[in-house]
């Protein structure tokens, strides 16, 4: 084998690398729909999304959860309200007031002395509420009046320091378990826009915006001084979205897809989405113990999970789910909850809109790219000879692996073949060895796997070998 250098890949743990030819240890370029993360490290599906809400769903929903009556409830973009009932969704409201860009459910006093559940949402102008017993919404009504109201900023809303928090531009309004409403609860200072919102050991953490979408900050709050207790800077955008990761807060900052980790002092760079940009608030979620995030304004846009299961794994980033109806580009995610094992996406295409679940009975395609690699020499022109697949298993029925090379970053990726003409892994191959013939000084590798149902091939092993005619 000293006419070819060899070159391995066995580990697929690494993530999405922001760089194109290099990264953590198992890293790839590009890729979607892998699962990363259970059973052995080899490459193979994760789950589809499939549309759970049927025609039902018309405007795009920014806040969903599951209430304590056990139905999940959405909240749209045009004033709809939406509710998942014996596994069947249905309008139950349509908000005069338009808009929704926050909702809860929080347990009040109602008046009588009962403290009792309530569905709580924010207009732009009005905290809206209603018994959650009032499954007519029949008896609607305002809970308070923002004091800014302003359209070009959401209302976040989270139960933190014991209390139902709204954001509202320089304000965090707050509701009380008296059923008080205070508009000008924390002053943030003019010029500074709440966008996200959580809870850190019963404080109060709000993400802004500065006077520009290109600053921002972290504010910490105990819900009860006159003013905040820590401020900090978000490296320069602003904070969309913000969920717990590992002892600290990851933060979707500005939109070019840039993530932080706040470790509750400082907040530092984590990585970079590459292909996209920004996240809704209500867009992120703890999902199977890893943050997943929505991520919208590129041409990669879906649900992405970074985090690790095992202390010797790094932090991974992954693309692991793409809208059911199969587009990257043009597509918005809105909001991701969790119920279970149930996970939530809601999502838009033009004026088309959705909400999605996990299909447990079904995989999906899932493509890999390798990072580019140039084995050190980028002065030298190489020529990739074989490429050969091994898998975990023989491949099963109705099952494939599609193998594709590009050189020199060509923008297409060439089909490989083998000796018997096949330009697939077919059922029944346990490694398949494919002629490359592909010269450049860089190479780069894409996988695609192809399910059957519930079951998909697992790949244990590529090897590229290459001439070695400089006796490297």
């Amino acid at each position: 084998m000293d006419d070819y250098i060899i070159l391995p890949i066995t580990d697929f743990r690494g993530g999405l690398s922001p760089e194109a030819n290099r990264g953590p240890r198992g890293a790839f370029y590009g890729g979607y729909a892998i699962d990363i993360r259970s059973g052995d490290n080899t490459l193979k599906c994760n789950q589809k999304l499939k549309k759970d809400s049927g025609t039902i769903v018309v405007d795009e929903v920014l806040t969903g959860f599951r209430a304590s009556d056990g139905k999940q409830y959405a909240f749209g973009d045009t004033g709809k309200i939406y509710r998942k009932s014996s596994g069947t969704w249905s309008v139950v409201y349509t908000e005069a007031g338009g808009k929704i860009t926050g909702a809860a459910e929080f347990t009040h006093n109602d008046g009588a002395g009962n403290y009792v559940p309530y569905l709580c949402w924010a207009t732009q102008t009005k905290l809206r509420q209603t018994k959650l017993s009032d499954t007519s919404f029949a008896a609607v009504a305002d809970a308070g009046t923002f004091a800014v109201g302003s359209a070009s900023y959401p209302h976040t809303m989270r139960i933190a320091a014991g209390s139902l928090m709204v954001v509202d531009s320089q304000y965090t309004a707050l509701l009380d378990f008296e059923n008080a409403f205070n508009a000008t609860a924390l002053n943030i200072a003019a010029g500074n826009n709440g966008k996200a919102l959580y809870e850190r050991n019963d404080t109060v953490v709000v993400g802004t915006a500065g006077s520009t979408e290109a600053e921002g900050w972290v504010f910490t709050w105990d819900g009860f001084q006159d003013s905040w207790i820590l401020k900090r800077p978000a490296q320069g955008a602003a904070v969309n979205a913000m969920i717990p990761l590992e002892g600290g807060m990851l933060l979707q900052v500005g939109t070019l897809g840039h993530l932080r980790f706040w470790n509750y002092a400082d907040v530092s760079p984590l990585t970079r989405i590459i292909n996209s940009g920004w996240a809704y608030p209500g867009g992120a979620c703890e999902y199977n113990t890893i943050p997943h995030i929505g991520m919208n304004g590129g041409t990669m846009n879906g649900v992405y999970s970074i985090g690790r299961l095992n202390k010797n794994d790094v932090v991974a980033l992954n693309l692991e789910y793409i809208p059911s109806h199969g587009k990257l580009t043009g597509t918005e995610i809105g909001a991701v909850w969790k119920d279970g094992t149930d996970l939530y996406v809601s999502w838009k295409d033009g004026s088309t809109y959705g909400i999605d679940i996990i299909d447990t009975a079904n995989k999906a395609t899932a493509v890999w790219e390798s990072l580019e690699n140039d084995i050190k020499r980028p002065d030298m022109e190489k020529v990739v000879r074989i490429l050969k697949l091994v898998a975990k298993a023989t491949i099963p029925t109705g099952c494939s692996v599609t193998p594709k090379i590009k050189a020199s970053r060509d923008s297409d990726w060439v089909e490989l073949d083998s000796e018997d003409g096949q330009t697939t892994m077919i059922a029944g191959d346990d490694k398949r060895i494919f002629n490359a013939e592909n010269m450049g000084e860089v190479f780069q590798i894409q996988l695609t796997l192809t399910p059957s149902g519930n079951t998909g091939p697992e790949i244990s092993g590529i090897i590229a070998m290459l001439d070695n005619d400089n006796n490297l």
